[in-house]
């Protein structure tokens, strides 16, 4: 796993990972017990395993109670300050079928109920009024007086012009499609030298407000795949990654004139469609081969994350990036700051699922689940709090 050394020389760790778990919801879940009690005053959760119930510490836990505006200041907004700063960011959620990830990063109901927007358009919101912001104390600053010629060579990195670029796909059956277009046609990823990954004819389209931005994504929600199982009444059937570009230009000299320079910087919001059992989701047809793409794209991304965290000890390994769509997309997300959201229901009826599909690295949900778990070590995910000295087979996400 990459490391990035800050200004100050401190290394950080490049991956972070917080749980939300989702409480009871709707009159058949009443009463019934729960598998997890997410603890976030420690970062921790509980599984409520038997016979021995088992703590895990995490980088953030939230739990039913954490409202869309707290998730966001404690786990985005940092990424986000960190992009208009410059570096690149990727934000995703994972979790299995019905557990909230598309509530966590969309939103829910209509989106005038600002107290329900999600990890998208919160980032918006906060993008566009701290750029605006940012640009306005640059123009109220430009014509201060810089007689004093000892800062001439110190950097200002004031703000002078932006541009913002938006583009949202969707990997559906293996299929990379522009969610804003209304019928796309399967689109090709490319590797290149000075462009590094990015798929050939995407749309990127300049936005310039949040208004805007919240109008496009819209349209990108209305063309996504989405249909109804026995878990869920609006399960997404693919993966849908959006992008932020920011190209901004800043001084870098106290100056008069001032020198600038430009900096390039990028933030991915990713929803992960969410792993299923047949049995569960009860998929037939085509429900049961977008099941199967699902799982498969999740199993190479846990085959990806295991092959880095071996890499990062020391253990030679070939990463299949080009096993998956998903993987070869996310390929330019190794070298960046990363957070993943793992989303967990706490019902009862998936206790047995989401501790036996952790303990078995052959399902797509445990094959990601415990590469996040065992990247620990390299600062990545959950740490046991008993000090028992827990295998990577015992821990459940």
């Amino acid at each position: 796993m990459v490391y990035h050394e800050n200004d100050s020389g401190v290394v950080n760790d490049n991956v972070k990972v917080c749980v939300r778990a989702r409480g009871l919801l709707g009159s058949n879940e009443v009463g019934r017990n729960t598998c997890l009690t997410a603890l976030p005053s420690q970062n921790a959760i509980m599984i409520n395993a038997k016979p021995d119930p088992k703590l895990f510490a995490f980088d953030y836990v939230a739990d039913e109670h954490t409202t869309q505006e707290q998730l966001f200041d404690s786990v985005a907004r940092p990424l986000v300050d960190s992009f208009i700063g410059g570096y690149n960011a990727c934000i995703f959620a994972y979790g299995q079928t019905g557990s909230g990830k598309s509530y966590t990063i969309m939103g829910g109901g209509d989106v005038n109920q600002s107290d329900q927007n999600g990890l998208i358009p919160r980032t918006f919101q906060h993008l566009f009024t701290t750029l605006n912001n940012n640009q306005s104390s640059s123009i109220n600053n430009s014509y201060e007086d810089d007689s004093n010629d000892n800062n001439n060579n110190e950097e200002d990195n004031r703000l002078q012009s932006y541009k913002c670029t938006l583009s949202f796909l969707e990997i559906y059956n293996e299929q990379i499609m522009d969610l804003f277009v209304d019928t796309s046609p399967n689109l090709s990823i490319r590797e290149d030298i000075k462009k590094g990954i990015y798929v050939e004819g995407l749309r990127e389209i300049e936005i310039t407000d949040t208004q805007t931005a919240m109008e496009l994504l819209e349209i990108g929600i209305a063309n996504r795949h989405v249909a109804e199982t026995a878990m869920n009444s609006n399960s997404s059937r693919s993966h849908s990654v959006l992008t932020i570009n920011l190209e901004s230009t800043v001084c870098i000299k106290q100056t008069k004139d001032g020198l600038t320079k430009n900096k390039y910087s990028r933030l991915s919001l990713i929803d992960l469609a969410g792993s299923e059992r047949q049995k569960s989701t009860e998929a037939a047809g085509t429900r049961l081969k977008e099941a199967g793409s699902i799982n498969k794209s999740l199993s190479c991304l846990g085959n990806v994350i295991r092959s880095l965290v071996d890499l990062a000890n020391g253990k030679p390994r070939h990463v299949q990036y080009r096993d998956s769509k998903l993987t070869f997309l996310l390929k330019r997300a190794k070298n960046i700051r990363n957070m993943a959201i793992v989303n967990e229901e706490a019902s009862g009826s998936d206790c047995r699922s989401t501790v036996a599909t952790v303990r078995d690295e052959n399902t797509p949900f445990g094959s990601v689940a415990l590469t996040f778990v065992g990247a620990r070590g390299i600062g990545v995910a959950a740490t046991p709090k008993d000090g028992a000295g827990t295998t990577l087979s015992e821990v459940a996400l």
